[in-house]
């Protein structure tokens, strides 16, 4: 993913995550991958849209809210 986005050509547009199923699934809590991703996504200052039910959101908070502080389109559903 970071290969993709540090591509000279790539024009950053609002990736969404969540809308066929669940990122926070109960086995993201030892996984950390949507951590992961968000880390990535904050890196390259690239905004992204989840849809989750999931509470294991909140912990991804600090990395969310850097991301919105610097207004990059954070949405959370």
């Amino acid at each position: 993913m970071e290969r993709e986005l540090a591509a000279k050509d790539y024009v950053p547009r609002t990736i969404a995550i969540g809308t066929n199923t669940d990122p926070y699934q109960p086995i993201e809590r030892e996984h950390q991958v949507m951590r992961r991703i968000l880390e990535v996504l904050d890196r390259f200052g690239h905004p992204v849209g989840i849809v989750t039910k999931s509470a294991l959101v909140l912990r991804d908070l600090d990395i969310l809210a850097r991301m919105a502080k610097r207004n990059l389109d954070v949405e959370v559903a």
